[in-house]
């Protein structure tokens, strides 16, 4: 049944042959909905090829960086927290429906793995009572996990400047499906419940982009 499906589909998408071509550059920012501490700042690239039925296959290729924290109350005489800032470069499959009447509005869905360039993952920890007290700050490098897996969606809007050249204002939301870092503090019950949370952030993004479409087939 799933292949006879398969067929049907890439039989009905060659009956009217390739609409155009898509090539475009973004750049933007995002925060995280929970444990944000600074603007998450993306970047890349993406392809489409037009099909039939107002849809586009492609991919693209980008960065994005992590800005988290979280803080158990750092007022607090016995307390924790954790600060990440992590890059990872991501490569990922598109698929984008062209919507409303002149198909200038587009959905679309991504996933595809992100792997780590750069990352500082820091625990910060203190007790502040009794005649005995200290504070510390431990790097853990060793905790950032390599690649990532990350699914996402969002809407475009493209407002033509030529024939060719558009410019498109996009709004993202990317979720991931493993975490960041598996940095934790057993002996914090705060943290040790809120580490999967915090390492796996929802980000909510607005990107600006250019691009050129490619005349049709």
């Amino acid at each position: 049944m799933k292949r006879i499906s398969l067929i049907t589909l890439f039989t009905l998408l060659s009956f009217t042959g390739f609409s155009a071509t898509f090539f475009q550059i973004w750049g933007g920012a995002g925060i995280a909905t929970k444990h944000n501490y600074d603007a998450g700042i993306s970047a890349g690239m993406s392809f489409f090829k037009g099909f039939p039925y107002r849809v586009n296959v492609g991919a693209s290729i980008f960065l994005q960086q992590y800005n988290l924290y979280y803080d158990r109350e750092n007022s607090q005489l016995v307390g924790g927290s954790i600060r990440h800032n992590s890059t990872y470069a991501f490569v990922s499959p598109v698929i984008d429906l062209r919507i409303g009447k002149y198909g200038n509005t587009h959905f679309y869905l991504t996933a595809g793995p992100g792997f780590n360039m750069n990352a500082v993952d820091t625990l910060h920890k203190w007790d502040r009572q009794g005649a005995v007290t200290y504070d510390s700050t431990i790097g853990k490098p060793e905790n950032i996990n390599k690649m990532v897996v990350r699914l996402g969606m969002g809407l475009s809007e493209y407002f033509p400047i030529s024939q060719k050249l558009y410019m498109n204002i996009t709004e993202d939301v990317g979720f991931l499906a493993n975490k960041l870092s598996e940095t934790n503090d057993p002996s914090d019950a705060k943290i040790n419940n809120n580490v999967g949370q915090i390492f796996r952030p929802t980000y909510i993004s607005i990107r600006i982009g250019f691009g050129w479409k490619f005349a049709k087939k």
